[in-house]
């Protein structure tokens, strides 16, 4: 006969190492200042995962924020039973360019 919760802590074991495996893929993080001109905060986010971001004042506590909000989303992810994507292939290309520039530069005049 198999000890009450056992099951649930063999579940969660394999939870916490398909979480550490996914930490550990090369997914794509993109390090933006959201909204117009220079006052916005910073936003880091997983082009893989749908809604994965991390927001700060400053580039650098968005980056270093980033590792967290991946592990939140994974685990939400897992524990709901949603597939995880994998990281895309570094060699493939969306052929998009993402340039953010001020409205004065743009303007041209």
């Amino acid at each position: 006969m198999t000890p009450s919760g056992c099951g649930s802590e063999q579940g969660a074991s394999q939870q916490d190492s398909a979480l550490e495996r996914y930490l550990a893929l090369p997914y794509h993080v993109t390090l933006v200042r959201d909204g117009d001109g220079e006052d916005g905060p910073w936003v880091a986010q997983v082009e893989e995962l749908a809604g994965c971001a991390s927001r700060a004042e400053t580039a650098e506590l968005a980056a270093s924020g980033i590792q967290q909000a991946m592990s939140d989303w994974i685990r939400e992810a897992l524990h709901e039973g949603r597939e995880v994507p994998e990281p895309k292939p570094v060699d493939e290309h969306s052929g998009r360019l993402l340039l953010r520039m001020p409205r004065t530069l743009h303007a041209g005049s």
